[in-house]
């Protein structure tokens, strides 16, 4: 695609990057645009730069994310003399809510990003504006990590440290791993990683827990159980769960798992570990 003033190529554009970021609590999508002057006969510069974002996904859904400018900084470029090699940067800042559109429009799937740009370029017989559209194929695993740049984290998954102070630091690192396969559509084996992490945790509480289901055994009155006793029972009941996406296999239950379904079950197991 080509910036043309006047029947003159000013410069031509390609987009050879995308990158995720955070910042100031929002998160950023920045199009790294690399510019190629050819060099125009007569001085002229590019004085402005104005992108647009949409998606496009299968079927038929469209999704306008914003608008944004190049930094100023980065303003004006030359377009008179020899070959020139410049790029520029695009950088889309995104709330809570945009990503979620994203998500909820692409359904774990593969998507089309739209950059149009449009800028000004002052010439020595006037302004002229410019406009150029640029189609960027996002495959879902290239778009699960850019997700991951970002720091991402579904609005129904709350959060869980995985610092060294956690004792179910090993299951929060396993919640991270089935919101990263959520984000590719793997939502079986994301419910199955959720089942990983309740029996890491169960790992923790080995002691604890069997002192509590033997006194569970031994009380016949279930208004009588405290908070440990119902909590080992909601892990069980979860694990009874999610057991047909852990052992897919002829003896199991068959169940379709879907994105709904797994950011629901990491929600839960991710609430278990902060009440633990």
């Amino acid at each position: 695609m080509s910036f043309v003033v006047g029947g003159e190529n000013f410069c031509d554009l390609e987009v050879d990057q995308v990158r995720g970021g955070r910042e100031a609590g929002m998160y950023t999508l920045d199009f790294q645009v690399r510019l190629t002057g050819n060099g125009t006969a007569d001085p002229s510069w590019l004085i402005s730069l104005d992108g647009t974002l949409s998606i496009r996904c299968e079927p038929a859904v469209y999704v306008v994310l914003g608008r944004t400018s190049a930094e100023q900084h980065e303003l004006p470029i030359s377009g008179k003399g020899g070959v020139q090699k410049m790029r520029l940067s695009i950088c889309f800042r995104l709330n809570e809510r945009s990503l979620e559109e994203i998500e909820s429009a692409r359904a774990g799937g593969s998507m089309q990003m739209e950059l149009a740009l449009s800028g000004i370029i002052h010439a020595r017989t006037g302004h002229y504006g410019v406009t150029e559209r640029c189609s960027i194929p996002m495959k879902k695993g290239r778009w699960a990590d850019i997700l991951g740049e970002m720091e991402y984290v579904d609005h129904v998954l709350l959060e869980v440290s995985m610092g060294g102070g956690n004792p179910f630091r090993k299951s929060a690192k396993y919640l991270e791993k089935a919101r990263m396969q959520v984000h590719r559509a793997e939502y079986r084996d994301a419910v199955a990683t959720c089942r990983d992490a309740l029996e890491a945790a169960s790992a923790v509480l080995s002691k604890e827990d069997g002192s509590l289901s033997k006194e569970m055994d031994e009380m016949k009155d279930r208004n009588k159980w405290g908070k440990g006793h119902r909590l080992l029972h909601f892990r069980r009941a979860i694990k009874v769960l999610v057991a047909p996406a852990k052992h897919a296999d002829d003896v199991s239950a068959e169940i379709p798992w879907s994105r709904e379904d797994a950011n629901a079950v990491i929600a839960m197991v991710a609430s278990i570990l902060q009440i633990l």
